[in-house]
């Protein structure tokens, strides 16, 4: 560990060279998934924008060309007198392994997650429901097999559901 503190400003690109480990170019080292709050109202703007005849201004910046598997980023939004206004989010991802159909249906669930979140702010995460009912309906009928809608109505939860699963095919491969 105290090696490691030693080196801690070392930049990441030069120890992934150093130690060159085994891995694929088409894949970021750490991670495939990053989630960005970018706070570009906060003091940096207002301090670079507090110099004599200098016009500072966040500017989107598309390359075309994701990163990582998959980037959600966040900003906040502000009125002209600096109100919050909201938030905006982006979500890239990689189409080598996302449809925009995908990633549309990620969006609707992350949104999903956070409007019960804000409306319960008390409901603990794991009483959300990430999936709507249709497609809960769906999953729990192609899992099942057909018909199976009506037989596991009374499943209402993940654990309820595999016990009856279970329950329907005990030597099954799971």
């Amino acid at each position: 560990d105290l090696a490691a503190y030693a080196h801690q400003d070392v930049p990441f690109e030069r120890l992934v060279d150093a130690l060159n480990p085994v891995r694929s170019t088409g894949r970021h080292p750490l991670f495939q998934t990053s989630l960005t709050w970018n706070d570009t109202t906060g003091h940096a703007l207002s301090t670079l924008g507090g110099l004599p005849g200098l016009e500072v201004r966040p500017e989107p910046v598309d390359t075309g060309t994701a990163k990582f598997d998959l980037s959600l980023v966040f900003e906040e939004l502000r009125t002209e007198d600096g109100a919050p206004a909201g938030l905006q989010g982006a979500l890239t991802y990689s189409t080598d392994l996302y449809t925009h159909d995908t990633a549309v249906s990620l969006t609707a669930r992350l949104l999903r997650v956070l409007d019960a979140a804000l409306a319960d702010p008390d409901r603990p995460v794991a009483r959300i429901e990430v999936t709507d009912a249709a497609e809960r309906a769906r999953l729990m009928a192609a899992a099942a097999g057909a018909g199976a809608g009506e037989a596991t109505a009374g499943a209402t939860t993940l654990v309820e559901w595999f016990e009856w699963r279970v329950g329907c095919a005990p030597d099954a491969v799971a």
